[in-house]
């Protein structure tokens, strides 16, 4: 072989080797994320492999932004569904403040009728609302009527009692009133939460009573 043809192979070889290391780093890179077409620049076979690349990047750069159009589509509606749980729950607790309405009977007497079911959920908004309520004003006596109950588990009763206790370390006195048949069943198994708490048959009679222990006391002042 003569030199000159010899020095042509090499260049050859060299071009092709230098050709294929750049088909590699475009694949390398785009795997990576920055997709970027080949620039070709020889008529030759290896120049329909780099058109092969190119029409496979450029298929990959068109999936790439079907796929962020669909991630962008799925955040709006996570954004939405999201807005939706939020403004769900707002309600949510709307309802059960209305559900529970504190209701100021008299000067430092205020009074919790229940109405509907008492679940866990009800039972801690109420406890919250009541304990918030109390402790930011000058209350003495809150009566929970219970008229409107008619059946409670001995969870939810138990915890109607840590409320009755939490409110007597703040300094106001609890009193239940209007307790139904199936109810006074289900507190009568926490007779432990029950000692000290006045009950009464109606919300008048409740109303009666602090007045009268109000009256007293005034009468020692």
């Amino acid at each position: 072989m003569q030199p000159w043809a010899a020095r042509i192979r090499i260049m050859v070889i060299e071009d092709i080797d230098a050709r294929l290391l750049k088909l590699e780093e475009h694949l390398a890179a785009a795997a990576a994320g920055d997709v970027r077409p080949i620039e070709i620049t020889r008529d030759d076979p290896l120049a329909a492999i780099e058109v092969g690349v190119n029409v496979v990047l450029h298929d990959l750069v068109e999936e790439i932004a079907r796929a962020q159009t669909a991630r962008d589509e799925l955040q709006v509606k996570l954004e939405e569904l999201t807005a939706q749980a939020e403004l769900i729950r707002r309600q949510r607790e709307t309802i059960l403040q209305l559900s529970t309405p504190l209701l100021q009977l008299w000067d430092e007497i205020l009074a919790l009728p229940i109405i509907g079911s008492l679940d866990d959920t009800r039972a801690e908004s109420l406890s919250k609302r009541m304990l918030d309520e109390v402790h930011a004003s000058k209350v003495r006596f809150v009566i929970l009527d219970l008229t409107g109950i008619e059946i409670v588990d001995t969870h939810t009763a138990g915890r109607l009692m840590q409320v009755i206790q939490a409110a007597r370390l703040l300094g106001v006195e609890c009193l239940l009133s209007g307790i139904q048949p199936e109810v006074a069943l289900t507190l009568a198994h926490l007779q432990e939460g029950l000692a000290g708490v006045q009950t009464h048959r109606n919300l008048k009679q409740s109303l009666a009573a602090c007045l009268k222990i109000m009256a007293k006391e005034q009468g020692r002042a």
